[in-house]
């Protein structure tokens, strides 16, 4: 507003001196730029009214272009719903005005003129008008407009590629919080997933232990507290592993809790749990020696438990039979088969356990069946050796 308002008395002064114009041009002009000179302290609020204003005057009336160039930086950087149709428009406006006062300007005497400069002649010497070439006035005009829109347009695009980049940045960072955000939901589905698992397999334990005691209640004292403890040793470790999956959903656990972490060694375990809670059911360990695959090993673990806790469901006085074998080159396979009961048992299942296997195992490019075959249920699994 300052350097707007000293050319704007500059050119008053000039023009006041010269007497060229009307003097109703000159009062005119005056009181105009003086309020377009106050209200470039506008510009970024009402940029397109202040600059058809400051336009506007200049052509009219006899007065300088400083305010229609100062409002020409603030529509440009301002922009318009028609990009290209509003800033050649803006800047040809500007330049006309431009032209328009600078022509004035130039028919002044020389020594008041801007584009003249011209020393003030001596007492008495005539003055001299139109010192300036023709060219002048829309040369001076195509310099200051050019610079002018040059400067705008340079800012503008850099505030375009500063709010650019902090969109990509805002989006990065929503882009990384959704990455995370989905890979802890993954994490706990998993972790769901595997405390079903081991969950189920822990009460239907529990369900056939305290459906032996309530039959045997009047036999061997020894034998029920023997049955009670097993009841009491499954339930402390169905709480102890729900305690560490409700830690771990919480949020305050790492993932990395190691009961539902066992791998093709633990099969053996939950053989002889089996055998506790009352099922008939052999194992079979044909799998040549090396090591299996951290992953494979757990999957096997897996299918094995949900195996047989639907057998203790569906099938608890049938005879079972779970088969480990396999070699790095043939792959893991897991086969787990029981005879099917004479008539459909009352538990109602919804294979979900089954349809979380088959998923797991194809995560690591191996597969699960299960099905009737020739009077048995059989649950099979092929892994990668080194999945």
């Amino acid at each position: 507003m300052t350097l707007c308002v000293l050319t704007t008395l500059l050119a008053l002064v000039l023009a006041a001196d010269a007497a060229v114009s009307p003097e109703w041009s000159y009062w005119t002009g005056a009181v105009l730029s003086v309020f377009l000179a106050v209200g470039v302290v506008w510009r970024h609020r009402y940029p397109w009214p202040l600059f058809v204003a400051a336009v506007a005057v200049p052509l009219v009336v006899d007065t300088d272009a400083t305010a229609s160039l100062v409002a020409l930086t603030a529509v440009l950087l301002a922009g318009s719903p028609r990009p290209v149709l509003g800033d050649v428009g803006a800047v040809l406006a500007a330049y006309a005005a431009s032209v328009v006062a600078l022509i004035r300007d130039a028919h002044r005497p020389a020594h008041l003129s801007v584009l003249s400069m011209a020393p003030a002649p001596e007492p008495g010497e005539p003055w001299v008008y139109g010192a300036a070439p023709d060219w002048a006035p829309f040369l001076a005009a195509t310099a200051l407009v050019g610079a002018v829109a040059g400067i705008a347009l340079l800012r503008r695009a850099g505030r375009r590629v500063s709010v650019a980049e902090e969109v990509r940045d805002r989006a990065a960072e929503q882009e990384h919080r959704l990455r995370d955000e989905v890979v802890r939901t993954e994490e706990r589905t998993r972790i769901a997933r595997d405390m079903h698992d081991t969950l189920a397999a822990a009460l239907s334990r529990i369900s056939l232990f305290a459906g032996g005691l309530q039959v045997s209640g009047n036999d061997d004292p020894e034998k029920v507290a023997g049955t009670a403890a097993l009841i009491r040793e499954t339930a402390h470790g169905a709480m102890a592993d729900l305690r560490d999956i409700v830690g771990v959903l919480r949020g305050g656990g790492d993932g990395g809790y190691g009961p539902r972490h066992q791998g093709v060694e633990g099969i053996a375990g939950i053989v002889a749990g089996a055998r506790a809670a009352g099922i008939r059911v052999r194992l079979v360990e044909e799998q040549a020696p090396g090591t299996v695959g951290v992953v494979a090993g757990q999957t096997a673990y897996r299918v094995v438990q949900e195996a047989m806790t639907n057998v203790q469901k569906h099938a608890p006085r049938q005879a079972a039979e779970v088969t480990v074998s396999g070699d790095e080159a043939a792959g893991l396979r897991i086969r787990v088969a029981n005879d099917l009961p004479p008539a459909p048992g009352t538990a109602i299942g919804s294979r979900a356990g089954l349809t979380g296997l088959s998923e797991l195992a194809a995560q690591i490019g191996g597969h699960v069946e299960a099905g009737p075959t020739g009077g048995r249920w059989v649950v099979d699994c092929w892994l990668p050796w080194h999945g």
